[in-house]
């Protein structure tokens, strides 16, 4: 059965340090515009500032968003059967991409199938408790990155995908703790035996 709501969103709280989590900070504030502008410079395929060894030098997982990493992912996430603790170091891999800056965020949500992909792995619901934290976690990231990101989400309809999945696990909780009611009472009337 699907995971108990309270236990999906405890295991979202590393969604919690986002970069909008620190855009606050005195320390990022100046960096942040110049650095969001490079790394949008370094992303777009067109751009040629020394190549993919240069720029996986400067920014590994830049780098390797650039050298097609959300695609090789998407596809062993939908050729392989991975096993959970694959599945969950592909996720991890994309949680720290759209943690990282808007512009990998943006990469992400243009990635081809992509987004379908984590809506369908909360759908059916058939992934680990981790592997579906870390498709909210990814979903969390990606529509607080931007707009232009959100906007990818309602498109691919993967919001509706994130209500159904807490939709069904609200309902097994409260399954869960009516059955569990249900045995306190009989054992209440037993009595004690």
């Amino acid at each position: 059965g699907a995971p108990p709501a309270d236990a999906i969103l405890a295991e979202l709280e590393p969604a919690a340090t986002s970069w909008r989590g620190c855009e606050a900070s005195a320390e990022l504030r100046g960096a942040g515009a110049a650095a969001g502008a490079a790394e949008t410079a370094d992303l777009d395929p067109g751009a040629e500032a020394g190549g993919d060894a240069e720029l996986c030098r400067r920014d590994l997982l830049g780098g390797w968003l650039k050298m097609g990493l959300a695609e090789r992912l998407r596809y062993l996430a939908e050729v392989a059967d991975l096993e959970p603790a694959a599945r969950q170091h592909a996720l991890t891999l994309l949680c720290m991409a759209a943690r990282g800056s808007p512009a990998r965020a943006l990469t992400i949500c243009r990635t081809p199938r992509l987004l379908p992909l984590v809506a369908s792995m909360l759908r059916c619901g058939d992934a680990d408790a981790a592997s579906l934290a870390l498709a909210l976690s990814i979903i969390q990231l990606l529509a607080s990155s931007g707009r232009e990101s959100a906007a990818f989400l309602l498109e691919a309809e993967v919001l509706s995908s994130c209500h159904a999945r807490f939709l069904s696990a609200t309902r097994a909780t409260a399954a869960h703790e009516a059955v569990s009611d249900l045995a306190d009472a009989r054992r209440l009337r037993a009595g004690p035996g």
